[in-house]
């Protein structure tokens, strides 16, 4: 994996995006809303970040963003080609 992929630190915000620092320095925002939107189909497993409380408690290990005890998380190359840079 390259290292530019890696998410060092994450904070949730209420509107459902992730504002997220990467290994680079770079900061990107990743809007979540899609895919908590397509969880009533096809995504399923992000069906529980519907609760705001929990979408909240977004954490990083490191390389990417998870909630809970890891049950859900994103490649963290989604979440770097996929944001907007801030």
């Amino acid at each position: 994996m390259n290292t530019y992929y890696r998410v060092k630190e994450v904070t949730p915000a209420r509107d459902y995006t992730l504002l997220m620092t990467f290994e680079t320095g770079e900061r990107k925002v990743y809007d979540m809303k899609p895919l908590i939107a397509g969880a009533k189909e096809d995504w399923h497993v992000f069906k529980p970040l519907n609760d705001a409380d929990f979408f909240m408690t977004a954490k990083s290990d490191g390389v990417t963003v998870f909630w809970g005890d890891g049950d859900i998380d994103i490649a963290p190359e989604e979440l770097y080609q996929n944001s907007t840079p801030v």
